[in-house]
């Protein structure tokens, strides 16, 4: 089976990628959580064989605009938060730009944000290391 990084959701959906690549999401297309981790193996056919899209390790924490869009993410692989603003070009693509290390304390988010963006009420932000180790749930739900 050939296995591709899949882009980030953000940017681009994930039954656009499979059919860049010569598949349809579907009802055959599989979902296997990977254990762990926040990514997710997707496998699908096309007319070349089977092939596989694997998520991005990381967990979508909050994105908000503040003059433009913006992205933070819980990188799982170095534990870290970082801050992306999304551009998006006169062709309607989107680019992540400028990524930025915030912290690796949950904890410490919000105040990090709040510096940062004074204006905007930040109400809710997900953990995600309770997300992926909770209650064994699967972690399929929760991939980003």
């Amino acid at each position: 089976m050939n296995i591709k990084q899949a882009a980030h959701f953000s940017l681009i959906t994930l039954s656009h990628q499979i059919k860049l690549a010569g598949g349809a999401f579907n009802s055959k297309t599989k979902a296997v959580p990977i254990q762990d981790t926040f990514q997710t193996l997707y496998i699908f056919e096309t007319d070349n064989g089977i092939k596989g899209l694997l998520s991005r390790d990381e967990f979508s924490v909050v994105t908000f605009n503040a003059g433009g869009l913006f992205n933070v993410s819980y990188l799982n692989e170095s534990g870290e938060y970082t801050l992306r603003q999304i551009a998006i070009s006169d062709d309607g693509k989107k680019n992540f730009m400028n990524p930025t290390f915030l912290t690796s304390d949950f904890d410490e988010l919000e105040s990090v944000l709040k510096e940062k963006f004074p204006s905007i009420v930040f109400r809710y932000l997900p953990n995600p290391v309770e997300k992926i180790f909770s209650d064994g749930d699967s972690v399929n739900k929760y991939t980003s």
